[in-house]
C-alpha cells in the first residue's frame, strides 16, 4: 500500500512538473505595451513561461522576454531615448553628422529617377519613418543572443515564434529559426509606416495582416497544458467613407480569430480607444493596465497552472543565459547590394585605419553613412565566427537613385511666394559625389545656383564644396501683408554672381571645419528719393569682392526652420577685398566715381542655443555678431545694401531695412516655446541688435557714421505658430520691428524661405 502511495505521488510530480505553459501576444501598435505588464504580474506570481508566440509589438515584447530580459529590463529598453529615436526614424542628435549635411534646400518634395532603366522610373517614397536607425538597433539588440541560439529559436532563453506577411503569395510567414532581428523586424513592419524587410529574396510586412494573434502557432509547435493569451488589437470596424486609415486597415488587414480554447486556457483582453499606434511614451499606464487586469485573474490562473518558479530561480537562469551574450567586436566587413569600387568607398567610411572596431565605433561610423546622398538605406547584421572569436558584420546597401528631382518654396498670403525647382545628379563609385542645380523664382526673390560637393574617405576624411550662384531680390516689389494696404517702399534693386570654393574636414559628429575662397560682382539699382517719376534713371552701384576665409561650424538643430532642440554655432574669419564703383542717376547729387580699392578683416559668430525644460516648454537663446572694416560706401543706401543685415526671423530676409544693416553690429534674442504636440508649437522671441558704429543717412542719400559706438538699439518681436507638417512647416507669424519705415507684418507660409548664401555674409 506504502508503494502504491510513493508510486501515485510520482506521477503526480511527473505530471505536475511537465505542465507547460505559453503566452500567446497579440499585435497592436504601443498598445502592446499592455503585454509587459501582463508577463510582470505572472512573474510575480511564479507562473512559469515556458513558450511564447507573438505578431508584431507582440513578436518585439515577446523576443525580448524569450531572450533573458525581465518586464523591468524590457521597460527599460521602451524607456531609452534611443527607441524613440530609432522608432521615428530619426537619428540622434550626438550622431548628427554636419560633415555630410545635405545641400540646404527649401525643397517640399523629393522624387528619385532612374535612367539606368530602359523604361525611366519616378519613385516616391512609399514609407513615412525611415528604417536604418531602427535597423541598426535590431542588430545590436539581438545579434548576441543569436550567437548563442545558433540561429534556433528553440534554444532561447525561452523558446519563441513571430509570423510576418508575405502579400505577394498572401500568406502568413513563420519564423523558427534564423535572424532573430530580422525575423522581429518584419514582424512589425506596419505598411505605409515603416520599410518592407526582404528575407530570402521576399518582402515582408507586418505579420498582423493575416494572423494577429498566432495562437494556432502556439499549439502546432509547442502544443502546451496551458495558454495565457494577451489581447490589445481587435477586428477592424466597417469602413466608412471618411475614414481613409480605417479603408486601408479593410483592404489591407484580414479577420483573426482572437480566441483560445477554454479548456486548456484563458484570454486577458485590454482594449484602447484613445492610444495612437507609435504613442509609446504611455508605457507606463499600458504596462499599470496589463499588470491589473492580469492580477483580476491570477486566482483562475493559478488553478490551472500547477507549476511554479521562484523569482530567485528565474533571476538566476537569466544570469546564466545572459552572461554568455558576447560584446559585439568586429573584424571583417561584407557588402551587397552595391558595386566593388563603391564598396571600397562603405568599407573605408566605415573602418578608417582600424583592423578591429567594437559596436560603439561602428554605430557611429554607420550613422554618419546615413547622410550620404548616395545612400537611402543601410540593412545591418552581425554573424560570430567561432575561428576567429569576432563577430562578421553583414550590409546590405541600396543606393540612391542617380536623379533626384526637387520641388518646392513657400506659398504665403502676401508676396513673398517662392517656387523651386531643383535636379540633383549622384555619382558613386570610390567616392560620393553630388552635383545639384536649381533655380528660385518669385516677386521679390530669384536665384539660380550650382553646387557640387564631394566626399573623400580614408584616414583623414574630407570634402570639396563649391558653388556658382546668382541671387536678385526687388525690395520695391513686397507687399507687406493681407490685412493691411501696401505702403510706398523705397526702390530697391539688388542682384549678385557668387562663387565659393572651400575644402572642408570633420572635427567632430556636429561640427566641421572648412578653409575657402569665395568672390562676387554684386550691383544695386536705386533711386535717390522716395519722390520719382518714370523718366528719371536709378542709380547703380557695384562692387567686386574676393576673400579668402575659414569657418567652424556646429550644428545640431532638430529642424532647419522653426527649429525646438539643439544648438548651433558658426564662427568665421577671413580677409577679404573690396572695390566699388558708382554712377549716379538723375535723382542723384552725388557725383559719379570709381571708389577706393580696399583690403580689410571681416569676423562673423552666430550662436543659437535650445534648452528643454519639460515636455512642452522649451527656452532659446540667441547670439550674433559681424565685425568688418570695410568702411562707408558711396552713399547711404549703397553702404546698406553693401553690408549683410541682421535676420533673425524667416521674413527679414525680403525686407529691405537700412537701420539693420551695418559693418559691425551685437544681438541677442530670447525665444520662449510651448509644444502642443510634436509637430505643433508656439513661439514667442524677442531681440536686442545695436550696431557698433551705425550709420544714417543725411539730405541727398548722403551717409555718415554715428559719433558714438554703440549709439542706438533696435528691437525685434516675432510671435508665430507652426506646424511641422511631413512636407514643411506651416506658419502663422505677427513680426514687429523698431525704426522700421512699416513697424507690423503678419504672414502665414506654408512652406520654407530660404535663399542661397551671399557673399556679403
Amino acid at each position: 500500500m506504502r508503494f502504491c502511495l510513493v508510486l501515485v505521488l510520482f506521477f503526480i510530480h511527473i505530471i505536475c512538473s511537465g505542465q507547460k505553459v505559453g503566452v500567446v501576444l497579440s499585435g497592436g501598435g504601443a498598445r502592446g505595451l499592455t503585454h509587459i505588464g501582463v508577463l510582470k504580474a505572472l512573474e510575480e506570481n511564479d507562473i512559469p513561461v515556458d513558450y511564447i508566440t507573438g505578431t508584431s509589438i507582440g513578436a518585439i515584447v515577446g523576443s525580448l522576454y524569450s531572450m533573458g530580459l525581465s518586464p523591468d529590463e524590457i521597460i527599460e529598453v521602451f524607456k531609452d531615448p534611443s527607441f524613440d529615436d530609432w522608432v521615428n526614424g530619426r537619428i540622434n542628435e550626438k550622431y548628427h553628422y554636419l560633415y555630410k549635411d545635405n545641400f540646404e534646400n527649401p525643397a517640399l518634395l523629393k522624387l528619385k529617377v532612374d535612367f539606368r532603366d530602359s523604361i525611366q522610373q519616378i519613385t516616391f517614397r512609399t514609407h513615412l519613418i525611415p528604417s536604418s536607425p531602427m535597423d541598426f538597433a535590431f542588430m545590436k539588440l539581438y545579434s548576441g543572443v543569436e550567437d548563442i541560439a545558433r540561429e534556433s529559436f528553440d534554444e532561447l532563453f525561452i523558446p519563441f515564434r513571430c509570423v510576418a506577411a508575405d502579400i505577394h503569395n498572401k500568406r502568413s510567414v513563420t519564423f523558427r529559426k534564423g535572424n532573430l532581428g530580422m525575423a522581429v523586424r518584419a514582424s512589425m513592419t506596419f505598411p505605409f509606416y515603416f520599410r518592407p524587410i526582404s528575407v530570402d529574396s521576399v518582402l515582408l510586412y507586418d505579420g498582423g495582416i493575416y494572423n494577429n494573434f498566432p495562437y494556432d502557432i502556439m499549439i502546432n509547435d509547442f502544443d502546451p497544458g496551458y495558454v495565457i493569451g494577451s489581447q490589445v488589437a481587435r477586428n477592424s470596424s466597417p469602413p466608412v467613407t471618411s475614414d481613409l486609415i480605417l479603408q486601408l486597415e479593410n483592404m489591407v488587414a484580414h479577420y483573426t480569430d482572437y480566441e483560445v480554447d477554454t479548456t486548456r486556457g484563458l484570454m486577458i483582453r485590454n482594449f484602447y480607444s484613445d492610444v495612437e499606434l507609435l504613442e509609446f511614451d504611455r508605457i507606463d499606464e499600458l504596462v499599470k493596465r496589463g499588470y491589473e487586469s492580469t492580477l483580476e485573474i491570477i486566482d483562475s490562473i493559478k488553478q490551472r497552472v500547477t507549476t511554479r518558479i521562484s523569482k530567485d530561480e528565474l533571476d538566476l537562469k537569466r544570469r546564466f543565459f545572459r552572461e554568455r551574450v558576447r560584446d559585439l567586436n568586429f573584424d571583417k566587413i561584407t557588402i551587397s547590394g552595391i558595386r566593388d569600387k563603391e564598396k571600397g568607398y562603405i568599407i573605408k567610411s566605415l573602418r578608417r585605419d582600424y583592423r578591429l572596431f567594437n559596436i560603439g565605433h561602428l554605430e557611429n561610423e554607420y550613422n554618419k553613412l546615413l547622410f550620404d546622398e548616395n545612400i537611402v538605406s543601410l540593412y545591418p547584421s552581425a554573424k560570430f565566427n567561432s575561428n576567429t572569436g569576432f563577430y562578421e558584420l553583414n550590409l546590405r546597401v541600396e543606393r540612391n537613385k542617380p536623379l533626384t528631382l526637387y520641388i518646392g518654396g513657400n506659398l504665403s498670403s502676401g508676396s513673398i511666394n517662392q517656387g523651386y525647382f531643383g535636379l540633383q545628379y549622384n555619382y558613386f563609385r570610390n567616392n560620393s559625389i553630388s552635383l545639384l542645380g536649381d533655380i528660385q523664382y518669385g516677386k521679390i526673390y530669384s536665384a539660380g545656383a550650382l553646387k557640387l560637393r564631394a566626399y573623400f574617405a580614408g584616414a583623414i576624411p574630407f570634402r570639396i564644396n563649391s558653388m556658382l550662384s546668382y541671387n536678385k531680390y526687388d525690395y520695391y516689389k513686397l507687399d507687406r501683408d493681407l490685412f493691411f494696404k501696401d505702403s510706398k517702399p523705397m526702390y530697391v534693386e539688388f542682384s549678385e554672381a557668387n562663387f565659393k570654393f572651400d575644402v572642408g574636414f570633420s572635427t567632430g559628429n556636429n561640427s566641421l571645419i572648412e578653409f575657402g575662397l569665395s568672390g562676387g560682382y554684386l550691383t544695386s539699382d536705386y533711386y535717390s528719393t522716395y519722390n520719382f517719376v518714370t523718366n528719371d534713371t536709378k542709380d547703380l552701384s557695384e562692387l567686386y569682392n574676393l576673400g579668402l576665409y575659414s569657418v567652424f561650424s556646429f550644428d545640431n538643430l532638430n529642424y532647419k526652420l522653426f527649429p525646438t532642440e539643439g544648438r548651433r554655432m558658426r564662427f568665421k574669419f577671413g580677409y577679404f577685398f573690396n572695390h566699388e564703383r558708382y554712377i549716379a542717376g538723375s535723382t542723384s547729387i552725388i557725383p559719379s566715381h570709381r571708389g577706393q580699392k580696399k583690403f580689410y578683416p571681416r569676423a562673423t559668430v552666430d550662436i543659437s542655443q535650445y534648452f528643454k525644460l519639460n515636455r512642452h516648454f522649451v527656452i532659446g537663446a540667441d547670439f550674433a555678431g559681424y565685425y568688418s572694416d570695410s568702411g562707408l560706401f558711396s552713399n547711404y543706401i549703397s553702404s546698406a545694401v553693401f553690408n549683410p543685415g541682421y535676420e533673425p526671423v524667416p521674413i527679414s530676409k525680403v525686407l529691405f531695412l537700412p537701420k539693420y544693416r551695418s559693418d559691425g553690429y551685437l544681438a541677442a534674442g530670447a525665444k520662449f516655446i510651448y509644444n502642443l504636440t510634436n509637430r505643433i508649437h508656439f513661439r514667442a522671441e524677442g531681440y536686442c541688435y545695436a550696431p557698433v558704429r551705425g550709420f544714417e543717412e543725411l539730405n541727398f542719400n548722403h551717409v555718415k557714421y554715428n559719433s558714438k559706438y554703440f549709439f542706438e538699439q533696435m528691437f525685434i518681436g516675432n510671435a508665430t505658430v507652426v506646424y511641422q507638417t511631413i512636407l514643411g512647416p506651416i506658419s502663422f507669424s505677427a513680426n514687429y520691428f523698431d525704426r522700421a519705415q512699416d513697424n507690423w507684418f503678419f504672414q502665414l507660409n506654408f512652406g520654407y524661405l530660404l535663399f542661397n548664401s551671399s557673399v556679403l555674409k
